[in-house]
């Protein structure tokens, strides 16, 4: 298969409701194995209700500081009803839970082809 031929599926993908377009030559039993694939992790994706992964995350703090908090940015108005949006959306699935730390970083928006993912910016 050249360069040419090869297409991310963002690009063949571009609604729930449309077909997926899947190369003919391949065997019915391949195009039922990528169209099962497709429609598990990208149409449809489950959360587990626990994460499947544990990991320990350490923020290195300035020796002098004991707690910081930075004030939330700007955003317009669209851009604040989709970070209420994710924010709900990690705490129905239990990803993120409510916190009373002294220690607040901001958030960042980054714009994805289809939808804006959320990140955390630990920087000062």
């Amino acid at each position: 298969m050249s360069n040419s031929e090869i297409l991310l599926i963002g690009d063949v993908y571009t609604d729930a409701n449309n077909d997926l377009n899947i190369e003919p030559t391949l065997s019915l039993e391949d195009r039922l194995k990528v169209t099962k694939i497709f429609n598990e992790y990208y149409v449809s994706p489950t959360r587990p209700i626990e994460p499947t992964t544990s990991f320990k995350l350490t923020v290195n703090v300035k020796p002098d500081i004991t707690s910081f908090y930075l004030p939330p940015r700007r955003v317009s108005y669209a851009e604040k009803e989709e970070v209420t949006s994710i924010v709900n959306n990690l705490l129905n699935t239990g990803v993120i839970k409510p916190s009373t730390s002294e220690f607040a970083s901001r958030i960042v928006l980054v714009k994805k082809k289809n939808k804006t993912r959320m990140c955390v910016d630990f920087r000062d």
